[in-house]
């Protein structure tokens, strides 16, 4: 339905200066207009006003408007429109993820990192506590989590103790060789499984030199801490995006696209977007006098500064 979209010029309206855009939209496109979307830059078409009206310091003359109209009549490409195809504008959204190769110790770091990620924030965590104890009035929920946090304080402080007690070196290359490691130290402590598997995560790094990690029926994990995003634009297939964009810097990144339109909450990863002004974009290099008038205000910051520190 979009036939064109306008870019206005800006500090066109009395109480705002931001640049502003018309939508042509139409159910019944002309033959040469089906499957094209037209974008007109007409953020030079304006005369500026003798004096401002607030924000207001242009305004469009019955010329601009003819040249703007005279724009989208023509529907030709030029300096100041541009012509494309809807698929240039559709993407898919793909999640990028590297092989699941972690390394495993217990160093005081490594201890210090895993409470910081909150691996243990189920169990205790000292902000929420003080939060709650704050508050001026707590509902009987919160009364609840708050009870629950102060009983298993002294558990959270001796998994602690026990790991720094333990401390070592010895780096492990995967999860099998580590977790008995783990579970003989936290032995005194604690025997849940789940809990000792998420310390264990949080004590975990990724390493290249580390044991790719794979399912029970062989299949490779990924690691969703190197989670990314990668837009793809509609007509290009996601190979040949990995092949130029992202293979020749992770050579072992695998692509995963989880479109489920058919779930009660549906997962979308097909989208659009026009980024208007990445389409007229003109690199404009600062002339020799920019470059100066920069300079000179480095050097008028950096001597504020020593000013500053002196009077310090």
């Amino acid at each position: 339905m979009i036939e064109a979209i306008i870019a206005l010029p800006t500090d066109l309206f009395y109480n705002t200066g931001i640049a502003t855009y018309i939508w042509v939209l139409s159910k019944n496109k002309r033959d040469e207009r089906k499957g094209k979307i037209q974008l007109i830059d007409a953020s030079s078409f304006f005369h500026k006003l003798r004096k401002a009206l607030g924000d207001k310091k242009n305004e469009i003359s019955p010329e601009d408007r003819s040249a703007v109209t005279r724009l989208y009549a023509d529907f030709t490409e030029n300096e100041y429109c541009k012509i494309y195809d809807n698929e240039e504008f559709i993407y898919r959204e793909y999640t990028v993820m590297q092989p699941l190769q972690r390394s495993y110790a217990i160093t005081g770091e490594r201890v210090e990192a895993m409470l910081s990620k909150g691996a243990l924030s189920s169990l205790y965590d000292q902000t929420k506590v003080d939060e709650l104890e704050n508050a001026e009035e707590l509902t009987g929920k919160d009364q609840k989590k708050l009870e629950a946090y102060q009983n298993n304080q002294p558990v959270y402080e001796a998994i602690v103790s026990a790991l720094k007690a333990a401390v070592s070196e010895q780096v492990y290359n995967s999860p099998t060789a580590f977790m008995p490691v783990l579970t003989k130290a936290l032995s005194s402590v604690t025997a849940d499984k789940k809990l000792i598997e998420k310390i264990a995560d949080g004590l975990s790094v990724m390493d290249k030199n580390a044991e790719i990690q794979r399912d029970r029926k062989g299949n490779i994990l990924y690691d969703k801490e190197t989670k990314d995003t990668e837009l793809v634009k509609w007509e290009e297939s996601i190979e040949d995006y990995m092949a130029r964009e992202v293979l020749p810097h992770i050579p072992d990144a695998a692509a995963f696209f989880e479109e489920n339109l058919g779930a009660k909450k549906p997962v979308i990863k097909t989208g659009a977007e026009i980024p208007f002004t990445r389409y007229f974009y003109k690199y404009q290099p600062s002339t020799p006098s920019e470059e100066l008038e920069t300079r000179f205000k480095e050097l008028e910051l950096s001597v504020t500064e020593r000013v500053a520190k002196l009077f310090e």
